[in-house]
């Protein structure tokens, strides 16, 4: 029984340590104050473009060539 005891008390320990290490940082977390939210302000500026329409030249056609007369 000795040796279930002493594994026991061991465990116990280090639990105990443990959790206490996790609760102080949760005290230490919880203890300072919220730091000042910093709000910026944006100015969004949209410039009218035009859209323009490329001009496309007219494909021009080969034109026939002449028949010769007889």
């Amino acid at each position: 029984m000795n040796r279930y005891f002493s594994s026991f008390l061991v465990t116990t320990l280090l639990y105990t340590a443990l959790i206490a290490l996790v609760l102080g940082n949760f005290s230490d977390i919880s203890a300072h104050k919220a730091k000042p939210v910093i709000v910026r302000k944006f100015r969004i500026v949209v410039k009218k473009t035009e859209h323009i329409k490329p001009k496309l030249e007219p494909k021009l056609e080969p034109k026939p060539k002449p028949k010769p007369k007889p």
